[in-house]
């Protein structure tokens, strides 16, 4: 904010911030927020999904990260390639569309005992997304660009990119935190237990893990004497968060698809 008051006032501005009247600039711009948002916050959530809920090790959930990286670097110089023949609008449009289908996989399929090909395959997918975006971003700023001000406008992205993946693990675990609690108030409901009762059992096992961080998995005995499906109602609260976030960049997708021109501009 600060930055946008000095830009406005400063008789040279650093930045030409009409630049964010253009449909395509600013659809890049928030493009470049979102897949970065997306990104961060998919890691934190899986992170945890992964750890707590399917008790997998630190170490295995750092390898899911690691299946289809070559083919997604292929994917990336092949999305230049369509950059050059079909304009930015139908990549970034792809690309987003993507990243949509990677968090619907997981708010469809999400379990206490769901394959691990799945987890892989909703990365990877996000990821290959992520990517082909950015290379569309990347193209439509730096058509914008005049030559004297090109580094000032190519830093539009990172800045961007950054904001998002500052907000990415803040928003997901409000989120997540929101619907896990109307899950296990949902739960205890249709148990018959009182809200201060599952306030215990909740409380209970979120100071077993702190007190035990090596042990992946809830304490199935502490599950019992709860009375409440933590598991089940963590995994529903995560698919409610990703079922949430998955609209911010179809919404841009269709955004893009609107606002972004169908073929490059004739030079005069």
């Amino acid at each position: 904010m600060l930055f946008v008051l000095r830009e406005r006032r400063a008789r040279e501005p650093v930045l030409d911030l009409s630049l964010f009247r253009s449909g395509p600039f600013a659809v890049a711009a928030l493009a470049s927020l979102t897949l970065n948002f997306l990104v961060a916050g998919l890691s934190f959530a899986l992170g945890q999904f992964g750890s707590v809920i399917l008790s997998l090790s630190p170490r295995t959930i750092g390898l899911l990260f690691l299946p289809g990286t070559l083919a997604i670097a292929g994917a990336v110089i092949l999305a230049g390639r369509l950059i050059g023949k079909y304009t930015p609008r139908p990549v970034l449009i792809i690309g987003l569309l993507v990243m949509v289908a990677g968090g619907l996989l997981m708010a469809a399929t999400a379990s206490p005992t769901m394959a691990l090909w799945i987890v892989v395959l909703a990365i990877w997918l996000t990821n290959l997304g992520s990517l082909v975006t950015s290379s569309a971003v990347a193209e439509t700023i730096l058509s914008h660009a005049p030559p004297e001000k090109s580094g000032a406008v190519a830093a539009v992205q990172p800045a961007f990119g950054m904001t998002g993946y500052a907000l990415g693990p803040a928003v997901y675990l409000l989120l997540l935190n929101l619907f896990f609690q109307r899950q296990w108030l949902d739960d205890a409901d249709a148990r018959g237990l009182s809200v201060t009762e599952a306030n215990e059992a909740v409380d209970a096992a979120r100071s077993a893990m702190a007190h035990s961080p090596g042990t992946a998995g809830y304490d199935p005995n502490l599950l019992r004497q709860s009375g409440l499906d933590l598991g089940l109602d963590f995994t529903n609260g995560l698919r409610l968060t990703l079922l949430v976030v998955s609209l911010l960049p179809l919404a841009l997708a269709v955004a893009a698809y609107l606002l972004m021109p169908r073929r490059t501009r004739t030079a005069p």
